[in-house]
C-alpha cells in the first residue's frame, strides 16, 4: 500500500472518528479522558466541534485531495498535516507550561497519534505531487 492509499485509509478513519463523536459525544469523552459537567451541554457541543466537525472535516479534505487531479490537492493535504502537527505541538506545549498535572497515558498517545497523522499526511502530499 502507498503512502497515498495509507492517507486515504486514515482520512476516511478520521470521519468515522468524527462521526462517532457525534453520535457518542460521552464516549469520546471518556476515551479522551475528558469530563463533561451534567449540568450542561457545552461539553457535548465541544466534543462534537472538536472531535467531530473538525475530524470529518479534515478527513474529507484529505480524501478529496487523495483522489483529485487538482494541482492544489498536495497543498491541502500539507495543510491538514500541519493542523495535526500544530495539534502535537499545542498539546506539548500546555503540558509542559499550563497544565496543572501531568497528562495521562492517554493524553500521551493522542500526542503522538497527532504527530504521526500530521507526519504521514505531510509525507503522502509529496507523494501525491510526484504522482501528478
Amino acid at each position: 500500500m502507498g503512502l497515498v492509499q495509507v492517507a486515504r485509509a486514515l482520512a476516511l478513519l478520521l470521519i468515522v472518528f468524527g462521526l462517532g463523536a457525534w453520535v457518542s459525544p460521552g464516549s469520546v469523552a471518556d476515551f479522551a479522558g475528558l469530563q463533561i459537567e451534567p449540568t450542561s451541554g457545552n461539553g457535548y457541543l465541544e466534543i462534537g466541534a472538536a472531535f467531530g466537525g473538525i475530524s470529518i472535516a479534515l478527513g474529507a479534505i484529505a480524501l478529496y485531495a487523495t483522489f483529485t487531479a487538482n494541482p492544489s490537492a498536495a497543498a491541502l493535504l500539507t495543510a491538514v498535516g500541519f493542523v495535526f502537527l500544530a495539534g502535537a505541538a499545542g498539546r506539548l506545549i500546555v503540558a509542559s507550561m499550563s497544565a496543572p498535572v501531568a497528562p495521562t497515558i492517554t493524553g500521551w498517545l493522542l500526542v503522538l497519534v497527532d504527530a504521526a497523522l500530521g507526519t504521514v499526511f505531510l509525507i503522502s502530499s509529496r507523494a501525491l505531487e510526484s504522482e501528478m
